[in-house]
C-alpha cells in the first residue's frame, strides 16, 4: 500500500504487489501463447496442417488477445481505486472503464469498527 500526504489530506493506493501479480499473469499467458504456437511451428507435420491453422493458431491469437486486455484491466483498476483521507472524511473512488464510477463519502467519526480481511 503506497500512500502520499499532502495539504491536509492523504492518498492511499493499492499494493504494487497487485500490479506485479497482473504483470505476472500477463507474462504466463504470452509464455504459454508463445509454447502453443512454437508446437504448432515444430510438429506442423506430425500434428496435421489443419489443426495447426484452424486451431492453434487461433488459439494463439485469442490468448494473446486476452493477455494484453486482463493486463490492462488490471492496470486501470489497480491506478483508479483510491481512498482519500480529509480532516473528517474518508473518500473511497472505484473507477473503470467496464464498471460504472462509485465514489463513497464515509465520516469519520461513524467508523466504529474496523475488520480485516484477506482473499
Amino acid at each position: 500500500m503506497s500512500y502520499f500526504l499532502k495539504d491536509g489530506y492523504s492518498i492511499i493506493k493499492k499494493h504494487y504487489v497487485l500490479l506485479i501479480m497482473y504483470f505476472l499473469k500477463f507474462s504466463f499467458f504470452l509464455l504459454v501463447a508463445l509454447l502453443i504456437g512454437y508446437i504448432g511451428i515444430t510438429y506442423r507435420k506430425v500434428i496435421g496442417s489443419d489443426i495447426v491453422n484452424y486451431i492453434f493458431f487461433p488459439l494463439v491469437f485469442v490468448l494473446v488477445n486476452y493477455s494484453f486486455f486482463k493486463f490492462i484491466f488490471g492496470a486501470i483498476e489497480y491506478f483508479n481505486y483510491l481512498f482519500i483521507i480529509h480532516n473528517d472524511q474518508i473518500f473511497i473512488i472505484n473507477s473503470s472503464l467496464i464498471m460504472r464510477n462509485d465514489i463513497e463519502v464515509v465520516d469519520a467519526f461513524k467508523i466504529v469498527k474496523l475488520d480485516a480481511y484477506s482473499r
